[in-house]
């Protein structure tokens, strides 16, 4: 666990960076308005581009034993959709189906500050706006239809939603891992861990991957504890999964 210290958001970088050494990965400049914390991705990639958020990662490659890139190419994003325009998620969210474009393989993960489309698979229910203090929440996390404005779940609908083929462009891991998987724990809400003027927490933090992908997942798990609320009301969202299998599943034998 890292134990640096120096504020919310300078124990979140510092953090970061302590778990980049640790690991081997790297650190890719983050997006955003305000510039959000750094994301750490793979070290070995081949140079991460770097958009309005977040980081991207195009044709990453598993290695074979011998340590050459070899199979299908990964295409990885770290995302962190518009905090205050429902609008600019939504475009952002559109951005991102061009990953998975032409069959690509694709993973990507982060904030979506906006909500899942299928509500009635959540451990944690929709915020009552009539309970909600803090009224820029109110305005930036729900659209308007008609004359009723109602939680913001379209970047999930575009990302993950049945069209009328019946498939999708991306698999919501944690929404795979409750209904294929049995692992209902993969539910747990990720952010707003410690405000109070924002209503219970929500799982808003999220991985999206191709079928390819979500066939090797193993299991998606929150981490909630007194540190993790000291860095940041957001948790840590882990993704396990099947090496065999994902070598597989991108054409590299195992």
């Amino acid at each position: 666990m890292c134990t640096a210290n120096g504020g919310r958001r300078g124990t979140v970088v510092a953090c970061q960076r302590e778990i980049a050494e640790e690991t081997g990965l790297h650190i890719v400049p983050g997006g955003g308005d305000p510039p959000a914390p750094a994301p750490v991705l793979p070290a070995g990639t081949q140079g991460p581009g770097q958009g309005r958020r977040g980081g991207v990662v195009r044709g990453s490659r598993l290695r074979d034993p011998q340590g050459r890139p070899h199979g299908r190419p990964i295409h990885l994003a770290s995302i962190h959709l518009c905090s205050h325009d429902p609008a600019g998620r939504a475009t952002e969210a559109q951005r991102l189906t061009t990953l998975g474009d032409h069959g690509r393989s694709a993973f990507f993960a982060g904030d979506t500050n906006s909500f899942v489309h299928r509500p009635q698979c959540e451990i944690q229910p929709f915020p009552d706006w009539a309970e909600i203090a803090d009224s820029v929440y109110f305005r930036q996390r729900t659209i308007r239809i008609g004359d009723e404005h109602v939680p913001d779940t379209e970047p999930d609908r575009i990302l993950a939603g049945i069209g009328p083929n019946g498939r999708s462009v991306f698999t919501e891991l944690g929404h795979f891992a409750a209904t294929e998987l049995g692992q209902t724990e993969a539910l747990q809400p990720t952010a707003t861990l410690w405000r109070t003027d924002q209503g219970p927490p929500q799982r808003i933090d999220r991985f999206y991957s191709t079928d390819d992908i979500a066939d090797a997942l193993i299991s998606v798990t929150t981490l909630v504890n007194d540190d993790v609320r000291e860095a940041s009301d957001h948790a840590p969202v882990v993704a396990k999964f099947s090496l065999p299998r994902l070598r597989h599943n991108l054409g590299l034998a195992a």
